[in-house]
Formats: C-alpha cells, structure tokens, sequence
C-alpha cells in the first residue's frame, strides 16, 4: 500500500509541474537599495534615475504610490526634471533555446499628461547585448499596480537576451512609473483561469422575481500561450447543472467576458448560491476554474425613479446652462 501511495504521489507531482509554467529568470528587488548588481542605467534626469526602494521612499505629493514592497520606479513628479529617455537595462539573459519566453511584471503607472503630452512608458528588448534594441511593448497606464504581459519571441533564442524599462516624460513635469516582481517564464500551451462570475451577489442583477430570468456570465483570463477559441461555462445549484459551449478568439494574457445563453430560472424565494466554473480541451489545471456567486428571488421588484434639482439665482450668469442640461437628460 505505501509503494502504491508514493507512486501516486509521484504522479500528481509530475502532472503539477507539467501544469504549471517554467519560470526562467526573475528579480523582486527584495533586499536591494539600488539597481541589481549587472545591471545599467542611461538617464537625462538630475535625480539619479530609475532608484530601488519602498513606497514611502520613492513617491512625491502627486505620485503616491501604493505600497509593494520594494520595487524599482523613476519618479519624474518629484524631480520636475528631464526624464525623456530614463533606460533601465538587465544584465544579459541566456535565452538559448528558448523561443516562446514571456516576460511578466507589475506595473505603477498613471500615463497622465500635461500640457497637452502623455507620459510613455515601453519595454524595449536586445538580442545582441544591448548593442541594438527594439520596442516590445507600449504599456498603458492603469491607475494602480497591475500585471504585465509581453511576448519575448523577437529576442527568443539568444544567449545575450537583456530586456530594458524606457520611461518619457515628453520634457514635461508627469507622474512617474514602478515595476516589481520582474520573470521571464515559458507558459502553458492551454490554461484557462475564471476570474470573475456574475451577476454578483448582491448586486441589483442579482435579484429577480420568483420564475424570472437571470443571465448568468463571466470573466476568463487566457493563461496559456494558445489563443482560446472554445471553452464549456458551466454552473449549478447543487441539483442541477446548466452548461454552455462558448466559442471566442481569446489572444494569449488578454481577458474575454461572457453570457451564458442558458439563462437561470429563480425556483423560489431568498438565497439561491452557485457555483460557476469553466472547462476547456488541454487545460490541466482546473484549481483557478471556479468562482461563487448568489442569485436571490423576491416577490416583486419595484421601479426606481432618479429625482435631478438644479439650484441657482439671479446671479448666476452662467446657470442658464442647466436648463439645456436638465432638458438634456429629460
């Protein structure tokens, strides 16, 4: 029985690693007060540049940045300086063999702008040592940290692979940008995660009268290096089991939401949980598939009506205005 028992474990070991991506190469700055020993740093700005630390340390009056930890950042808000070419290059990276890498990071990033000018902020890629670059990828601003995904098959199979962090204020006074948790990873061919089901529990769609409808749907996040183009979303009461085959066009680290077609029928009043999950040809890792959401039948649902009151006076030259507007929303 023990010699049965170790070999399965044996088993689910291997069939999780084979789950799971390879991880490559990473930096999570932890433990640092500057940038990794290996790595450079070409830079315009008089404050030094892109710099090593935690939140309290590195962000100004309008740049706050949330707290993770320690993470690398260039704040062009504290400065007011020239940050129109702030480079920040790795250390080379061995690549040999590898032609499917993605390179995933978090990112602080507003992409404000002044004066008319948006702040830019891409990643920029080497082949040969960093004698050449090339952009990658043109990061969008997200108002808070937030993950990043970007292919590394233009630099794939080169043993002096270096990815760079190239930040632009455009000359003037902007924000800034932080990156944390640095790896390059090679990942599954097929991994489909549910990150969201709805309606959600307690929100208005979620309510609905006693043999009424509820349209059910949700959010998958394409984990896998394949495009998804069909996965099964499924969902249940306990009893019984509703199933829908969704085809898509879902591209690698990109989001896709949902409807179900098969709408949810409130049997009865109060509470009703469900379990909402999804499954997909080639995906072995059904731990992040799932999600939970509640749908509650009432008797009746009431109309809601918006109540608008403009306020003004004799001495408000400009609160005509609120006579087209009012009228506007009538």
């Amino acid at each position: 029985m023990k010699k049965h028992f170790t070999l399965l474990c044996l088993l689910m070991l291997g069939a999780a690693r084979f789950a799971s991506a390879q991880t490559l190469w990473s930096q999570d700055f932890e433990g640092l007060s500057a940038i990794p020993a290996g790595w450079s740093q070409t830079t315009l700005a008089n404050d030094g540049g892109w710099k090593v630390g935690i939140n309290t340390a590195l962000q100004s009056q309008y740049f706050p940045i949330a707290a993770h930890t320690n993470f690398l950042c260039t704040n062009d808000d504290g400065c007011n300086c020239d940050k129109s070419a702030d480079l920040c290059k790795t250390s080379t990276i061995d690549l040999t063999g590898v032609n499917n890498a993605y390179l995933k990071f978090e990112c602080y990033f507003f992409q404000g702008s002044y004066n008319g000018v948006v702040e830019d902020f891409k990643v920029r890629g080497s082949s040969d040592g960093g004698n050449t670059w090339s952009d990658l990828a043109t990061v969008a601003g997200n108002g808070g940290w937030h993950t990043v995904y970007v292919s590394l098959a233009s630099i794939g199979n080169s043993a002096n692979a270096m990815i760079g962090l190239f930040y632009n204020d455009g000359g003037q006074w902007e924000y800034g940008v932080g990156v944390d948790d640095m790896a390059i990873f090679i990942p599954v061919t097929n991994e489909i995660q549910l990150t969201d089901a709805t309606p959600h529990a307690g929100d208005p769609a979620s309510y609905g009268v006693v043999g009424g409808n509820v349209t059910m749907g949700g959010t998958i996040f394409n984990q896998g290096s394949a495009n998804i183009t069909q996965f099964t979303a499924k969902y249940s009461d306990g009893t019984t089991t509703w199933s829908d085959v969704i085809n898509c066009n879902v591209a690698p680290f990109t989001t896709y939401t949902f409807t179900n077609p098969t709408t949810y029928s409130i049997p009865s009043l109060g509470a009703h949980p469900l379990t909402y999950w999804v499954e997909m040809t080639g995906d072995n890792d059904m731990t992040n598939n799932n999600n939970q959401t509640t749908v509650t039948g009432v008797s009746f649902v009431p109309n809601h009506s918006v109540t608008f009151e403009e306020a003004t006076g004799t001495w408000c030259g400009w609160c005509v205005r609120g006579i087209v507007f009012m009228d506007s929303m009538s």
